[in-house]
């Protein structure tokens, strides 16, 4: 069985909070929150929102969608894990080229940031 879980920034400072996500509804929108294993509940900014991929780095930490990833391969590569739509998977986004996560062989990935915390690591050195 899968492990279906998602992080978020706190919209109060700047944590990082894990766990499942709920959504509260009012009259003039809806809250978003993750509610972590000790039962608490943080309200979270919606677009940092991301989904653990069910798959972890060659270091052991836990691949979520908006995770800005390393690959060694024949050369290195930098890009960003994604969740496409059409396909119903998550995908690895460079500059030049993806692909679905499912053909990439994790002891060959390492997270090096995020897209919100870390966006100069996507920047293409000149």
């Amino acid at each position: 069985m899968r492990t279906i879980l998602f992080r978020g920034k706190c919209d109060f400072g700047p944590d990082w909070k894990y766990g499942y996500l709920t959504a509260k509804k009012f009259e003039d929108g809806v809250l978003l929150y993750i509610l972590t294993d000790y039962m608490a509940k943080y309200s979270i900014i919606p677009n940092t929102i991301g989904q653990y991929t069910g798959l972890d780095d060659k270091n052991g930490k836990p691949i979520y969608e908006g995770d800005i990833v390393k690959l060694k391969d024949n050369e290195d590569d930098t890009g960003v894990i994604k969740w496409a739509d059409g396909e119903a998977m998550f995908m690895f986004k460079a500059d030049t080229w993806c692909t679905d996560f499912d053909h990439i062989d994790c002891e060959d990935v390492e997270v090096i940031g995020n897209i919100h915390d870390n966006p100069e690591l996507l920047e293409v050195e000149k």
